[in-house]
């Protein structure tokens, strides 16, 4: 008898040792979460966050030359768009001229598993953002957690985009000046409306932006055509002893030269710079692949603070624990807008945009990111 009780005290300590040791893995485990999210916690701290509440818009004031964004803006005391029109344009040689864009009607197509982000450029040379900077790049990222897929499609600078409010209401102009003087929240309800898909989501990034981190990931490999090494090579390198000569082919570019290939146009036109975005973008994803811990860690650091945006933390926690999985897909690509559907029309500043057909664009863009008809 007593044997027995000596068994089955035996059998209890054991148990209680078993106990014990799951309740010190679970507190490894629990704390090695706390740290992980403690860390991205803290990453995330060193973004700027804006969410439109107190941006402050120049709509009463334009530049007064925007004969080419490489020049950077000195003054944010600028004058009145309606009474100067820029020297910049776009070409409507051929083209049906039109008082305004043929919208289409219908509500805006949403799909729980997709999260659009716009992603926007700005002109700005030095490290802070300015309420007078265009968004000079301006690409949807759309997110499909479900599919598991990517897809960038360009929306080109010289679109008339309608401002949906405040002192310039029912009046169009450039989407590349739309987030000088309705600023980013207002553009994102601004292409919702005329595409007619949910995009309340922008990310913001500066020439300075792009030109240091690319630096910080040790640059990144571009294959040129020789018409474009050798532009860049004369415009640029021979002014930038970092950077090797370019050749026709494969080369490695540094920050500056990066960013200088993604805005160039003076060999081609607009249609062929926002290519070369997206293939700037993409050259960046390529060179993260693999990175180490260590590398990213340093690239957090110095690159967060370069970012603004309007997402919360929480959706940046949970875009990053997909991230690996999209970092591994193919991006599909499109630019809107489509060939043969839109005509030209003078925005609100006197310049020539480009009038859209949104009935067919926005057929081709609902087929190319949800593979639904516009309705």
């Amino acid at each position: 008898m007593a044997k027995g009780k000596f068994l089955k005290k035996k059998k209890l300590t054991a148990g209680k040792v078993i106990g014990r040791v799951v309740l010190v893995i679970l507190l490894v485990l629990l704390l090695l979460i706390g740290a992980v999210f403690a860390f991205v916690w803290s990453k995330l701290g060193l973004i700027t966050y804006d969410d439109g509440s107190s941006y402050e818009t120049i709509a009463d004031t334009q530049p007064t030359d925007q004969t080419d964004a490489s020049e950077p803006i000195a003054s944010e005391t600028i004058e009145d768009p309606t009474e100067t029109i820029p020297e910049e344009t776009f070409d409507t040689t051929g083209l049906a001229m039109a008082e305004a864009p043929s919208y289409s009607e219908g509500e805006l197509f949403k799909d729980k598993d997709v999260t659009n982000i716009l992603l926007v450029g700005t002109d700005e040379f030095s490290g802070g953002f300015s309420k007078a900077s265009r968004g000079d790049v301006n690409i949807l990222v759309s997110i499909n957690k479900a599919e598991k897929t990517v897809k960038l499609v360009s929306f080109s600078r010289g679109i008339a985009i309608k401002m949906l409010d405040g002192p310039y209401k029912g009046q169009y102009e450039w989407l590349t000046n739309a987030h000088r003087w309705a600023g980013h929240e207002a553009v994102l309800e601004a292409l919702s409306d005329a595409f007619k898909i949910e995009i309340n989501r922008y990310v913001r990034v500066n020439f300075n932006s792009v030109t240091k981190i690319v630096d910080a990931i040790g640059g990144i490999e571009m294959e040129l055509t020789a018409k474009e090494a050798n532009f860049i090579n004369k415009q640029h390198v021979a002014s930038t002893p970092t950077q090797k000569k370019l050749v026709e082919g494969w080369n490695h570019l540094d920050g500056g030269t990066a960013t200088y290939y993604a805005r160039l146009r003076g060999i081609d036109d607009d249609w062929y710079r926002v290519v070369r975005q997206r293939k700037a973008i993409l050259a960046v994803v390529d060179k993260l692949k693999g990175s180490s811990f260590s590398t990213l860690n340093d690239l957090c650091d110095m690159a967060l603070p370069l970012v603004q945006t309007n997402l919360t933390k929480l959706e940046i926690a949970e875009l990053i624990l997909y991230s690996p999985t999209f970092l591994e897909s193919e991006f599909d690509q499109m630019t809107i807008p489509i060939a043969n559907s839109y005509g030209g029309m003078t925005v609100m500043s006197g310049a020539a945009g480009w009038a859209l057909n949104y009935e067919k664009n926005n057929a081709a863009l609902h087929e190319f990111l949800f593979g639904v008809d516009a309705e």
